[in-house]
């Protein structure tokens, strides 16, 4: 790496740069002066990109969200899957669209999904939308059954099973807040209970009214129809619930609060009403975390059991960082003492069971609280048992593309054969994609090398894997296919940046959001076909914006005292003002290093 004599390293965490006061540049005989209050303004002046490209579930259209008239939000946009101009989607129009999230058949025929607080079930072939639920309250992550027969969703923390074919509903589940009341509850004193006998011994009529009484409500329990087990759940909150193919089990998990959990307090000085007001914030750093629990619920058997956690491998054991407290002496005025660490199971977070797609398996994805080791394992649904299939562990942080990143967990799945799961691991120091045999055990790695492997999945026709990856450089993202049980990764898109690409249902045609270093995003449409030409279907930049002389920054790699590499922008005074200067930029957090080829969140510093 070439010696630079005087650099000035912003390690931004929040904030954007702004490197010069003014700078001036000449575009249509215009001289145009870019000051401090011109780039501090809302960014819409630069214009407003495109964003949130989906495609119509026949593959016709083209739907995103933009703002070319500069107004106070993005308005739906809509172009034909073969390109052409932009057009915007009428009201109504946008109104009747089904929504971009629910869940298919095995076939892809029919997609069901929740609008406004209601089930709709939409067939994609013939274009018809079929509401199944009109309510006042709301009905919530639709699924159809192993069988897809019926359907099954969410509604009052409870699952409700519909067979849409004859309208029977059924609820499967009864979750209920508090406690139970026991048999001892209410129960009578010595002295109570002898009273009470001996007035059924000496008064027979009281005798006879109880045994009446009694046979009554036998009869009445014997004509009960059946009705789901009722699962108190104390003060915690039931979530992640989910019903098996077969459709006779529920998994869900209890989360409970720690005790007097303190959040922050931000005072929010100005306010509409002139008085400041409090915004509660998150939680201080090393507060307790909630903890969690995993169940199942046997339906025809009417019981409850636990996942079998204390069999996850390394569950006792503690993060190294714990050491240093192990032995700690706290010292005060009056005692010396040591603090002793007992060895408990940590507390786990339980992902919802994924199934085989012939419904006989179930895989479910651990995550420790302390983000230290992530376990994935199958699922012995009539049990609770657990199964390990994959180990990782990070004495920092288990995370990356794929495995965890802020707010987000990992996505895993089956491949076609039913035998195996696939996952993304760091295990190499770079996040691949892996293969895990349920019956054998046996690991494969999909793809290997110094890069990472973003979004992945399995094409519709089951021979090849589709992901993004950064192979040709660290700031550059590339779309690629390849051969389902691995090999040479095909490269697609070809415009140096990142490539975000949205592929049709058909898989033909890709919607292809780009973005360089020095130019915002723009969407463009091109064949599903390496070398394809990507053409573009928005202009989004203002003219403003174009008659700037943006910035091109270099990216740079250099090692940090403890050998790791470092990627960062390089900014240097053009050839005219030479003076031995630059400033190096590094956002320090990780994966959000913002040392890439596309444009920047933090787009003042290019200025």
């Amino acid at each position: 790496m070439r010696r630079l004599p005087i650099v000035i390293c912003l390690l931004v965490m929040c904030y954007p740069v702004i490197l010069v006061n003014a700078q001036t540049t000449e575009s249509s005989n215009t001289k145009y002066t870019l000051t401090v209050d011109t780039i501090m303004r809302d960014p819409k002046w630069m214009g407003s990109s495109p964003r949130s490209a989906f495609w119509a579930e026949d593959g016709s259209a083209l739907y995103f969200y933009w703002d070319p008239e500069q107004t106070d939000s993005d308005s739906l946009y809509k172009v034909p899957h073969d390109g052409g101009e932009p057009v915007k989607v009428a009201r109504k129009e946008r109104l009747a669209l089904p929504s971009r999230y629910g869940s298919y058949n095995k076939n892809k025929s029919k997609k069901i999904y929740e609008k406004n607080g209601d089930i709709f079930i939409y067939d994609i072939r013939s274009g018809i939308v079929t509401q199944v639920t009109n309510t006042v309250e709301s009905e919530s992550n639709p699924s159809f059954t192993g069988n897809e027969k019926k359907i099954w969703f969410l509604k009052d923390s409870n699952i409700f099973l519909l067979d849409y074919r004859t309208g029977k509903l059924t609820q499967l589940s009864d979750f209920k807040k508090g406690k139970k009341k026991s048999k001892n509850d209410g129960a009578k004193s010595d002295h109570e209970s002898w009273l009470q006998k001996e007035e059924l011994h000496l008064i027979q009529v009281l005798k006879e009214r109880k045994e009446k009484r009694e046979n009554s409500n036998e009869r009445h329990d014997a004509e009960k129809p059946n009705r789901p087990l009722e699962i108190y759940i104390g003060s915690k909150r039931v979530q992640q619930q989910q019903l098996s193919p077969d459709e006779k089990f529920i998994t869900y998990s209890l989360v409970q609060s720690p005790k007097g959990e303190k959040n922050t307090i931000v005072p929010n000085y100005i306010t509409e009403e002139g008085f400041t007001e409090d915004i509660r914030a998150r939680s201080k750093v090393g507060s307790p975390h909630s903890t969690y629990e995993f169940f199942i619920y046997d339906i025809k058997n009417d019981t409850v059991y636990p996942a079998q956690t204390d069999s996850i491998s390394g569950i006792f054991e503690q993060p190294k960082y714990l050491q240093d407290y192990q032995n700690k002496i706290e010292d005060d005025s009056t005692k010396n003492s040591k603090r002793q660490f007992k060895k408990k199971a940590r507390n786990v977070y339980i992902k919802p069971p994924v199934w085989s797609e012939n419904g006989m398996l179930a895989v479910v994805d651990i995550l420790s609280s302390d983000n230290k080791d992530r376990w994935i394992m199958l699922l012995d649904i009539r049990t609770g048992a657990l199964e390990i299939l994959d180990h990782q562990h990070d004495e920092a942080w288990i995370g990356g593309p794929g495995i965890r990143s802020w707010r987000l967990f990992a996505t895993i799945g089956w491949m076609p054969d039913n035998r195996r799961v696939w996952f993304q691991s760091e295990e190499t120091g770079y996040s691949h994609l892996y293969t895990v045999n349920v019956k054998t055990g046996v690991k494969k790695a999909l793809t290997k090398g110094r890069y990472e492997v973003y979004s992945p999945f399995i094409s519709r026709d089951k021979k090849h894997w589709y992901f993004t990856a950064n192979i040709l450089h660290p700031g550059v993202r590339h779309f690629y296919r390849m051969p389902l049980n691995g090999g040479e990764p095909t490269q697609i898109t070809s415009k140096t940046g990142r490539n975000q690409v949205v592929l049709s249902p058909d898989e033909k045609i890709i919607a292809l959001n780009y973005s360089y270093s020095n130019q915002p995003w723009e969407l463009f449409l091109m064949k599903n076909q390496t070398g394809a030409e990507a053409k573009q279907i928005t202009h989004s930049l203002s003219q403003e914006f174009l008659a700037y002389d943006w910035y091109e920054p270099e990216i740079i790699t250099f090692k940090a005292r403890d050998g790791a590499e470092v990627h960062a922008r390089l900014y240097t005074p053009d050839n005219s003002k030479q003076n031995g200067a630059a400033v190096l930029f590094v956002h320090g957090a990780g994966y959000l290093q913002n040392a890439h080829k596309w444009w920047s969140s933090y787009y003042r510093e290019y200025i």
